[in-house]
């Protein structure tokens, strides 16, 4: 299914994906007063680890032993994006300034 070039594209594509990951995360890490538009890296944290767990699951379904490194890598990715975003959840008593 994949040629060379669209192999290629898609590897890009996913470089790409992942240094935006890391810069959301990274964001997210910082204080609250610190960010302006808070809940934009926050939606794009719980929704990137909506696909990332789904990918997971699916792979674990569909593939199951006979693929042991990347069900399991997309799985692991997701729950910890899901962490990143649920410690970075806005608290109760504390309005923050999104």
């Amino acid at each position: 299914m994949f040629t060379s070039s669209w192999r290629y594209i898609v590897d890009l594509v996913v470089i790409v994906i992942c240094a935006l990951t890391v810069l959301i995360v990274l964001t997210l890490q910082r204080p609250p007063a610190q960010v302006s538009r808070r809940w934009i890296p926050y939606w794009a944290a719980w929704f990137g680890s909506g696909l990332l767990t789904l990918r997971g699951v699916a792979g674990l379904v569909v593939n199951g032993r006979s693929d042991p490194i990347w069900w399991p890598i997309f799985l692991v990715g997701g729950v910890l994006l899901g962490m990143v975003a649920w410690n970075a959840r806005p608290r109760l008593g504390f309005i923050p300034e999104w």
